[in-house]
């Protein structure tokens, strides 16, 4: 399986949890296109939209309806579903972000929100991913490691405060913004160490494996101290 595929498999099973059968979606930060393909390929009618042209000339090639565009600054029907795969901490001003998916729900529609809160992540957390990836690296499983995100890990081992930018949103003031404007039904961590192995290591199933086992430990990890999930994940919903 190629590593992209696992992530992807994850973020597609907690939007069809909580979507019913072929619903008209909008993918706001659609990237390549891989989530918009698979969630197409189970029968929902898909648009998704970019800021990056090359991203989304690359998920037209998989056959989605991509388009360029800057939300809060789209005008389309109505949908059903609007998710924000990883792409809500980025999108300002939030509350016309928020707003305008209340303008595009349909009644009874869901926001659903797939990001991340790094600044939560417990030193001890943090210990336990830069020990993995440095026996993945030593073990030639890593081709492409960065740097920066080991020297992130390191400062939070030590309980240094992180200099991140500011102007992105945190996962606590996202979940408020969202319960200000809907009906939060679904609030969730999951998994999310293990995406960074993806963009570490090579393009292949031996790549892929690693990337699952990855995933496999983080899940166990996960069942002793949930602490260490920092993936976010939250659905609100539209009133009927």
């Amino acid at each position: 399986m190629d590593p992209v595929q696992i992530p992807t498999r994850e973020t597609v099973r907690f939007i069809t949890d909580h979507a019913h059968n072929r619903a008209r979606v909008l993918e706001v930060g659609c990237g390549s296109g891989e989530v918009a393909e698979a969630l197409k390929t189970r029968g929902h009618q898909v648009v998704a939209i970019d800021t990056d042209a090359a991203a989304v000339a690359r998920a037209r090639q998989r056959g989605v309806d991509a388009r360029v565009a800057h939300w809060p600054q789209f005008i389309e029907n109505p949908f059903d579903v609007i998710v924000f795969t990883r792409s809500l901490h980025h999108i300002q001003p939030l509350a016309a972000a928020l707003d305008e998916a209340a303008k595009l729900l349909a009644p009874g529609g869901a926001v659903m929100v797939e990001d991340f809160a790094f600044d939560e992540l417990k030193p001890a957390f943090a210990g336990w991913f830069y020990e993995l990836l440095a026996l993945l690296e030593a073990s030639a499983a890593l081709p492409y490691p960065d740097t920066a995100l080991r020297e992130e890990l390191l400062a939070v081992q030590r309980g240094h405060s992180l200099h991140r930018d500011h102007h992105l949103h945190t996962a606590t003031t996202l979940r408020d913004a969202l319960s200000a404007r809907f009906r939060l039904t679904h609030l969730a961590t999951a998994p999310y160490l293990y995406r960074y192995i993806c963009r570490e290591v090579a393009a292949t199933p031996q790549g892929g494996a690693v990337v699952e086992a990855a995933l496999a430990l983080e899940r166990s990890l996960g069942e002793i101290d949930s602490d260490c999930w920092i993936g976010r994940r939250f659905v609100a919903r539209k009133p009927g």
